[in-house]
């Protein structure tokens, strides 16, 4: 061993010890505040209509707040607060929650699309853990939209804001029923998201969601019938906004193909919102796996399933896996006009507008996640950034500008254009010239991908450099292989325990530490 590298270690390892019984910076250590855990019921004893501004601190009282915009006050002009941490089932058996139900089953705020939450809800920054939402609806004579998330439905005057819904798992279905004698009926139509299952002209800010979304939709003769799911909105319209948000959860629409198949039937799966219709999306991203399997039409996107006029998306990106597919065998050829069809893209997977005043853009985004979209015939595409439109409107598919993708997902940035000189390679992504591409909003970090700058300002849980929203052994593993050189770190500020602005085997040390002290 060189005499400079066993001072370099001998040094190195006094520090280690010497730092083990120092006092550690306030700052460096994360206490979670403790969440309570819901009983189940709803308290509302706390609201006074003649008052504009409340502060909710119980798990009981969102409950409650869901039972009075369900009993139909939209609460327009009220604020409400937040106050702490809220846990609404126990998560230790989170990951069979599909087949073993936890104790309390969320009803969404603002159910009914024709009542929903018209206030303004300030997170504060939040959690809100174990959220639980199972609905299923019947296809009948009457036809409903049926809507899930923390809120269901939001309109114009809502705000939305500061959520971190952790630990979640929303499933939304409809059944079929078939009146006897009818060939034609109404259907029911699901919306499930995250944080909100359609927002009619709210904005949603600073929201952010990991778990698990569902939205499956069954047959309806008669109409068209669809399924969307989003990990922060399911359907976003009406000039609604999503802004500086993300998802890290698992997000699936599909479609239970029947008998009665008369219609052409779509499932929109997004990062963040399922379908977007004259809205826009800024600033928001994805790394979670969203997936769109339908009979007729899959659409998936990392950041929006479909765009629909005056669609604006900008300062985006996914590294999330995005699949759609189709089982429908139809021959119809997608040049011929209206046809069954899967597309996959890496912002968008489907983007439709019928004139250049409906045109929407892409703008300042990138994708890092894989494509992949499949059917028993040819009519399917994937795009580094747009999937795919319908071809009668090819002329007014959306404007991609300034937009990059993973050269191992795509050669093209829309999915039934030309192959283009946009791909960039995984060592091209991780320079700082690459962030400097993307202008102001996104943040270099050295030998990573960009993140958004609001990412880079958000101090994270000290120690959780996998993003997990936890500090855990694998943080440790993780820290280590990362001064080892074998793995890169998936939050790297994260792991600057030791307050340095330095990344070495100092902050490995107050991490392991930290982990004592937990335990």
């Amino acid at each position: 061993m060189n005499k400079y590298l066993k001072n370099t270690i001998t040094s190195m390892t006094v520090g280690l010890l010497a730092l083990t019984a120092m006092p550690m910076p306030a700052s460096a250590v994360t206490i979670p505040k403790k969440a309570d855990s819901w009983d189940g019921t709803a308290d509302t004893s706390w609201y006074d209509s003649e008052s504009d501004s409340f502060s909710i601190d119980t798990a009981e009282a969102l409950a409650g707040l869901a039972e009075l915009v369900n009993a139909g006050d939209p609460m327009t002009g009220k604020s409400f607060y937040l106050e702490r941490d809220l846990l609404l089932n126990a998560i230790g058996n989170y990951e069979n929650w599909d087949t073993e139900p936890p104790a309390n089953n969320w009803k969404s705020i603002g159910t009914d699309k024709n009542a929903p939450f018209d206030g303004i809800f300030y997170g504060q920054g939040n959690t809100i853990c174990g959220m639980y939402q199972k609905t299923t609806q019947m296809n009948d004579h009457n036809f409903r939209i049926f809507c899930g998330g923390v809120f269901g439905t939001i309109s114009e005057n809502a705000e939305i804001s500061g959520i971190d819904c952790r630990y979640a798992y929303v499933h939304l279905e409809n059944e079929q029923i078939v009146p006897e004698n009818t060939m034609y009926f109404e259907i029911s139509i699901p919306y499930a998201g995250g944080i909100c299952g359609m927002s009619q002209g709210g904005s949603i800010t600073d929201c952010h969601f990991d778990g698990t979304v569902i939205s499956l939709a069954a047959s309806g003769g008669g109409m068209s019938n669809s399924a969307y799911a989003g990990g922060i909105c399911g359907r976003n319209n009406a000039d609604s906004s999503i802004t500086n948000c993300s998802n890290r959860g698992t997000i699936f629409a599909s479609y239970v193909a029947e008998e009665f198949d008369f219609i052409r039937v779509f499932c929109y799966a997004g990062g963040i919102c399922g379908y977007a219709e004259d809205a826009s999306v800024n600033g928001c991203c994805n790394s979670g796996e969203v997936s769109a399997k339908a009979y007729y039409n899959g659409l998936a996107g990392g950041i929006s399933g479909g765009m629909w006029h005056c669609v604006n998306i900008e300062n985006a990106y996914n590294t999330g896996n995005i699949s759609a597919s189709t089982l429908s065998e139809d021959t119809t050829s997608i040049t011929d006009g209206p046809a069954y069809f899967a597309m996959s893209g890496g912002i968008a997977g489907d983007c439709l507008a019928k004139n250049e005043e409906q045109q929407g853009s892409i703008r300042n985004c990138y994708n890092s996640g894989s494509l992949y979209s499949n059917g028993p015939i040819e009519n399917f595409s994937s795009g580094g950034i747009l999937g795919g439109t319908d071809v009668q409107y090819m002329d007014y598919t959306a404007k991609i500008v300034n937009c990059y993708y993973l050269d191992t997902t795509s050669d093209r940035c829309f999915g039934m254009g030309e192959a283009d000189d946009f791909a960039q390679t995984d060592a091209e992504m991780r320079e700082e010239l690459f962030a400097g591409l993307l202008w102001e909003a996104f943040y270099y970090q050295p030998n990573h991908y960009p993140i958004l700058t609001w990412e880079a300002d958000k101090t994270p849980d000290t120690g959780d450099v996998n993003g997990d929203g936890l500090f855990s052994l694998s943080d440790v593993v993780m820290m280590q292989k990362f001064i080892l050189g074998s793995e890169y770190l998936t939050v790297p500020q994260a792991g600057d325990a030791y307050l340095d602005l330095k990344l070495d085997g100092f902050d490995l040390a107050v991490m392991k530490r930290l982990l004592i002290l937990a335990e």
